[in-house]
């Protein structure tokens, strides 16, 4: 996560894309801590002194190193939160922030990859290929059942990024994500980059019409969706 200081103009970088262990480090980094201010003016003071511009703590670190070498915890970023020391935040998120609700990572022991071998496919990246897909299409939709928001809820770190837009705070969020979990919270579209895309939106590979509600129907059922104007295959 990047925060910019109103004043001076610095920099924060804390947390890592993916980082699970990031997830609920700190109760009062919750959305649920954070209204009990109504809004955040009016938080502990911080103190001003050097510019603070860190990159990511090692990754089991609560912690996070600034430019004057000390460690500053999550709970110093929610106090500059609270005293409005920041003008705005850019989110960038992974696997990590999903996790907590029951959405699988990919790399894992018990991540999609490992769960995908049963599937016998030629390579476990294979359920992202368009020719595979056009193959066997089984798989994916397989995957997305395990993924898709139908079947899980926003954890809080989904629910804090959507309360730093409510504040007039958030930038922008940048995810790997495809679970759709940040639009599941009531984030505008236009302040999501899905990097991967969702599954919010879907269409026929041959014709190119739109299938959305035929997808969503079959993400929920379990089975595989055909075009109603031509039969190609429906993919989000």
């Amino acid at each position: 996560m990047v925060l910019k200081m109103a004043e001076p103009e610095t920099e924060i970088r804390t947390g890592a894309a993916g980082n699970s262990e990031d997830e609920g480090e700190d109760d009062d980094c919750t959305p649920e801590s954070a209204e009990i201010d109504d809004d955040w003016k009016g938080g502990p003071s911080v103190e001003k002194g050097k510019p603070v511009s860190s990159r990511a703590a090692p990754r089991n670190e609560s912690r996070r190193r600034s430019s004057d070498g000390d460690w500053k915890k999550v709970e110093d970023i929610c106090e500059m939160l609270r005293a409005n020391q920041f003008k705005s935040v850019l989110v960038v998120t992974g696997a990590g922030i999903s996790t907590a609700a029951g959405v699988p990572d990919f790399r894992s022991d018990e991540g999609i990859y490992q769960r995908l071998e049963k599937l016998n496919l030629p390579e476990p990246e294979s359920v992202f290929d368009i020719t595979y897909f056009r193959k066997d299409p089984a798989p994916f939709y397989s995957l997305a059942q395990e993924l898709s928001s139908f079947n899980h809820k926003p954890t809080f770190a989904h629910r804090l990024i959507k309360l730093l837009d409510d504040k007039g705070l958030l930038q922008r969020l940048y995810t790997q994500n495809i679970d759709g979990l940040d639009a599941a919270t009531g984030l505008s579209s236009d302040r999501i980059v899905e990097a991967h895309g969702s599954f919010s939106t879907a269409s026929c590979i041959d014709c190119g019409g739109p299938a959305t509600e035929q997808a969503k129907e079959a993400i929920r059922q379990a089975f595989i969706p055909y075009c109603t104007k031509c039969e190609g295959l429906v993919k989000p």
